[in-house]
């Protein structure tokens, strides 16, 4: 199963998350705001994947099915 998961992430990998956050910041907000909105939105993100990692280590030495 998890082969398959990375196989359909490598075949996918123009069907991620960043289209979607560059579509709500466009479309969403006006002219004058969008490219803050954007890079507000991308902040977000990636300070939120930046403290999740910090606990991947703890998932991962439970096992791979706490992990999965």
């Amino acid at each position: 199963m998890a082969i398959v998961h990375v196989l359909m992430m490598a075949i996918g990998q123009g069907f991620g998350a960043q289209c979607f956050f560059q579509l709500w910041s466009s479309e969403l907000f006006p002219t004058l705001l969008r490219s803050t909105a954007q890079g507000v939105m991308f902040a977000v993100v990636r300070m939120t994947l930046g403290f999740w990692s910090f606990f991947v280590p703890m998932l991962t030495s439970t096992g791979f099915h706490t992990l999965a």
